[in-house]
């Protein structure tokens, strides 16, 4: 397998994470209903992002994530699910900061063997057990507290949000 086969491999798995972690913040039931429209916005959103990534550069496709990805996201569960914008940015941005472990364990595996390949199977196998211990233990929690008034909304978003502005703002 290619490192491009692998970028993509883990793009759209980095994708799905993102997309049903922030659901379930959300409070959106993982029914089979919704399940199935958010595979269908996650193949939309991982067709644009491969379009960009073959058709311009992997680089530009990073910097546009935020209005590419994170935007449309977050518009999607304001107005397709009925959720206040509030609880829509700090799931997103919550789901985002719950990608971190992966890329650490990928730069880890990387900075260990020099093998990109190995690099991007430790970011998705943790992604993977991240996103099933979030979903089994956190999920619920975190929905509990983004349905709660805005005031405490925002304060527990203080830290998604100021790691993602840092993290774009540093990083990419």
């Amino acid at each position: 397998m290619n490192e491009l086969t692998m970028t993509l491999i883990h793009g759209f798995i980095v994708l799905l994470f993102g997309v049903f972690l922030s659901a379930s913040f959300a409070n959106i039931p993982l029914n089979k209903k919704n399940t199935l429209i958010m595979l269908l916005f996650s193949v939309l959103t991982g067709a644009l992002q491969w379009v960009i990534q073959i058709f311009v550069s992997e680089p530009f496709l990073w910097k546009a994530y935020p209005l590419i990805t994170h935007l449309p996201l977050i518009l999607f569960i304001v107005f397709f699910f009925g959720k206040r914008p509030i609880s829509a940015i700090v799931s997103t941005f919550t789901a985002y900061l719950l990608c971190q472990p992966a890329k650490w364990f990928g730069v880890l595996t990387y900075s260990l063997s020099d093998n990109k390949i190995a690099e991007f199977c430790a970011r998705i196998a943790v992604l993977l057990a991240v996103f099933v211990v979030t979903l089994i233990f956190l999920s619920r929690s975190f929905s509990e507290i983004f349905e709660k008034d805005t005031k405490s909304v925002c304060i527990f978003a203080i830290v998604p949000t100021v790691y993602y502005v840092f993290d774009y703002s540093t990083v990419v």
